[in-house]
C-alpha cells in the first residue's frame, strides 16, 4: 500500500513537471521596452521626421520666448492615416523657463516641450504653429512626421 502511494505520488510529480514545463516554454515571449525619443528644434527647415514602436513616446523641443507675445500652439494637430484610429497622441504640453543664470536676462527664450505617445501603426503628421494670439498669421510653422511600426 505504502509502495502504491509513493509510486502515485512519483508519477504525479513526473506528469506535472512534464506538462507545464512545456508549456512554460511555449509563454508570449518578453516585449520591447518602451523608448524616449527626443528631438530638439527640426533645424531651419521647420520639420523632423521619426520612426517609433507602438508604446513608444516622444518629446519634441522648440524654443520660445513668450515674453514677446509669441508661442507655440498648445495643441498640436495631428493628422493621420490609420482607419482604426490615431497613430500618436499628445500626452503632454509644458513650458521650461531658462535656467536661472538666464533668468536675470529680460526676455529671455525659454523651450516649449510636447509629449506624444505612439498608440498605432501608420504614418502621423504633426502640426504646430509660433505667433501672438491676437494675429491671425503664424510667425512660423513646424511639422514633425511620425511612423509607428
Amino acid at each position: 500500500m505504502k509502495t502504491n502511494l509513493i509510486a502515485i505520488g512519483l508519477i504525479t510529480v513526473l506528469m506535472v513537471t512534464f506538462l507545464i514545463l512545456p508549456l512554460a516554454a511555449c509563454s508570449s515571449t518578453p516585449k520591447e521596452t518602451p523608448k524616449e525619443i527626443t528631438i530638439v528644434g527640426g533645424g531651419s527647415s521647420g520639420e523632423a521626421g521619426a520612426t517609433m514602436a507602438v508604446g513608444d513616446s516622444l518629446t519634441l523641443i522648440l524654443e520660445s520666448n513668450p515674453s514677446t507675445g509669441y508661442q507655440w500652439s498648445e495643441q498640436a494637430a495631428i493628422i493621420g492615416t490609420s482607419s482604426i484610429g490615431a497613430e500618436v497622441e499628445q500626452t503632454e504640453h509644458k513650458y521650461v523657463a531658462p535656467d536661472s543664470k538666464d533668468n536675470m536676462l529680460v526676455g529671455a527664450s525659454g523651450q516649449e516641450q510636447w509629449t506624444f505617445k505612439a498608440v498605432n501603426k501608420g504614418t502621423a503628421t504633426i502640426f504646430l504653429s509660433y505667433g501672438r494670439s491676437w494675429e491671425s498669421k503664424a510667425e512660423k510653422t513646424f511639422k514633425l512626421t511620425v511612423t509607428v511600426k
